[in-house]
Order: structure tokens, then C-alpha cells, then sequence
């Protein structure tokens, strides 16, 4: 499926080959010359919105400059009319076609990251169908309930509001696109924009960026630890020294994973100084530590019902009498068996540690799996 802005970079392309190709149904030389410029002129705005903003006359500058080094005394700026003068306006194409070419050499897309406050890359293996468009508002709306608790840690001003902070991390959206990612699969872009001046007093709008651009590189930060080839506790503690504030982090950073059918999001933007990180499921078990840090857990033992299965995070849910909990499994076999067990719709023994976090659900690590008799 091609977005709007895939389709108009297509009939662009299409236009710009044609008139090499037929250069005489577009008219005149100079018509053909006028059209193939404000269609140039129009990739630009397509592939460099933000640049093209700041400098509106960028592409035509450079065509000056183009015409200027090809014909160093011409009187004229336009090719058309030189080349008539020299009898050569058969080669007006081919000359289009090199400062086509110079173009998109020179003036390249955009990068996202650097023109937009956060943007969500979500990729999507080619070998797996798209989520439906529930799944991906469910992790959008997850990733950022994740954020904005980050941010509400943050340091409190006696004159906010209650949800002052809440509605400062309420980005607008200004589009999604979907277009092809890495290796065949689709990319999913949210990019997101801070409110701006006329939504929130200036103020308040310098407050909640500096506490947006906090909370997203803290967690970016567990992220980056979570790579490690062998995270080290001591690393983290040495970051985020308050416990309270590790584990919380950690528990909001969790959150912010991609979960089974996503491959991985990458979060970057101006708020985290151009730049991106890259989250993928596989780095949740590596963080649950962080939360087992320093705790005395209890005996687990229950039999129940699995009501979902994450095989890439490594977990599965329980359900037993009123009650649910989230089992992580570093053991394959006992994946494989929690997945069938949903198939089958049969009963599972599970044995292992529970964690109890104060300020988010219990956990259980499984250390045995079986199916029920």
C-alpha cells in the first residue's frame, strides 16, 4: 500500500522520465524546461518539507548555479534559450536530465529525526502481516501512557495543574505513512510534534519539553544498557542511582517494547538530539532483572489457563481463579508448550519465583512448565 507521498514522488518520477524520454510532448523547449523545473521544484517540497520551508528559493538556486557552471557567459538563465542561440536545443533533455540527477545528488530527503520533535519508525517483517490498525494504536497508546508516566516523575511545580503534564505530552500527530522498510518488510512513521505556542503558555511549554526530552533519554538509556552484550547492574545503578527511580524506569521502559508482530520501533527526534535508538522485544527479558534487583520473591505454584503468548519478549499470561499474572520464560520447550496450551486450550503447572512491585503488577519468573492431567 503507497501513501500519498509515495504516489505524488511516483508521478513526479514518471513525469521527469517521460520528458526525457518524449521530450516533445510536452511542447516547446521552453514549456518542457518550465514544467520539469516547477516538477523538481515540487519534489523538493515533497522529500524536504522542512528545508524547503527555511529556504523556499533552494531549488532554483541551484539551477542558477547549475546553468552558471555549464555556461559560464550566457546572458540567460534558462537553457532553453541559451541552447537556441547555440542550435542545440535537441540536447535541452539530456541537460534536464543531469540537473535531475545533480538534484537529488545535492538536495537529498530529508531526515526525519532532525526536523520533527519524536518519530515512531515501526518496522514490520516481510514475512508477517501488517498488525491490524487496533494493534498499532495499542502500542502507540502504550508506548506513550509509558512516556508520559516517565515524565510525570519528573520534578513538580506547586503551580501545575493536575494534568498539566499529561496534556503537554498529547503530540499532535500531522501524519502516517507507510512505505517500505528494511529487507522487504513496511515501516510504519508516526512523527510527533510538541504542543506549540497557543495551546500551552510559553512557560509551561519550555517546562514540558525540557521534562520530554529527560524522560525519553532516561529511557533510552535502560534501552542502550539493555544492548549490552552483558548488561551490567552496576552500570545502571551508576546511571539512576535511586532505586525507586531504576525500577520505575525500567518498568515504563518495558512498556515501551514492541511486543509479538512488530520487529522493532525506532525512536529518535530533536529530543533526543537527532539521533534514534532502536527498541526490540528481545530486550525486555534483559530488563526484568532490574526489576528483580534487591527483591525477596515468594514461592509460585499454580495451575491455570494461558490467555495470551508473546514468543518474541519471552513471556506468557495466567490466568487463575480472578486473578492474571505475566510469566517470563527463558526456557523454549516451556514456550512452546504455554503456546500449545492456548491452542489446545488446556490447564498448565506452573513453578517459579513472583515478584511483587509496588508500583506495577507482580511478575513470575518460570522455572518449571507442564501441562496439566
Amino acid at each position: 500500500m503507497d501513501d500519498l507521498r509515495t504516489s505524488l514522488l511516483a508521478r513526479i518520477d514518471r513525469g521527469l522520465d517521460a520528458m526525457a524520454t518524449a521530450p516533445r510532448m510536452f511542447g516547446s523547449p521552453e514549456s518542457l524546461e518550465s514544467q520539469a523545473l516547477l516538477l523538481l521544484e515540487f519534489r523538493c517540497m515533497v522529500l524536504r518539507p522542512h528545508l524547503t520551508l527555511k529556504n523556499p528559493g533552494e531549488m532554483e538556486e541551484a539551477y542558477e548555479k547549475y546553468v552558471g557552471g555549464a555556461f559560464a557567459d550566457a546572458p540567460a538563465t534558462m537553457l532553453a534559450y541559451i541552447l537556441k542561440g547555440q542550435g542545440k536545443q535537441s540536447e535541452l533533455p539530456e541537460y534536464m536530465q543531469r540537473f535531475r540527477g545533480q538534484i537529488e545528488k545535492d538536495l537529498p530527503e530529508e531526515n526525519a529525526y532532525e526536523h520533527n520533535d519524536m518519530v515512531l519508525d515501526i518496522e514490520i517483517r516481510a514475512d508477517r502481516d501488517i498488525p491490524s490498525f487496533s494493534k498499532i494504536c495499542g502500542y502507540y497508546e502504550r508506548f506513550m501512557r509509558a512516556f508520559r508516566a516517565i515524565v510525570r516523575r519528573g520534578p513538580k511545580d506547586e503551580s501545575d495543574a493536575k494534568d498539566a503534564m499529561a496534556k503537554a505530552t498529547e503530540y499532535p500527530i500531522p501524519e502516517i505513512r507507510v512505505f517500505p522498510g528494511e529487507n522487504g518488510g513496511t515501516r510504519i512513521r508516526i512523527p510527533l510534534e510538541q504542543p506549540r505556542f497557543g495551546q500551552l503558555s510559553f512557560e509551561r511549554e519550555f517546562l514540558s519539553e525540557q521534562r520530554a526530552r529527560e524522560a525519553i533519554r532516561q529511557a533510552m538509556d535502560v534501552v542502550s544498557w539493555a544492548e549490552e552484550v552483558e548488561p551490567d547492574m552496576g552500570n545502571l545503578r551508576t546511571l539512576f542511582p535511586s532505586n525507586k527511580q531504576r525500577k520505575a524506569l525500567a518498568a515504563h521502559t518495558i512498556r515501551m517494547l514492541p511486543q509479538e508482530g512488530i520487529e522493532s520501533v525506532r525512536v529518535g527526534g530533536k529530543l533526543l538530539g537527532g539521533g534514534a535508538i532502536e527498541l526490540r522485544p528481545s530486550q525486555a527479558p534483559k530488563i526484568v532483572p532490574v526489576l528483580e534487583d534487591g527483591e525477596d520473591p515468594e514461592t509460585f505454584s499454580v495451575t491455570g489457563i494461558v490467555r495470551a503468548v508473546d514468543r518474541d519478549q519471552k513471556w506468557f499470561r495466567l490466568k487463575y481463579r480472578n486473578t492474571t499474572r505475566k510469566c517470563w520464560v527463558s526456557n523454549a520447550e516451556y514456550l512452546e508448550l504455554a503456546c500449545k496450551a492456548l491452542a489446545d486450550k488446556v490447564k498448565v503447572t506452573v513453578d517459579g519465583d513472583e515478584f511483587s512491585v509496588a508500583y506495577r503488577r507482580p511478575f513470575v519468573q518460570t522455572h518449571s512448565l507442564v501441562l496439566a492431567a
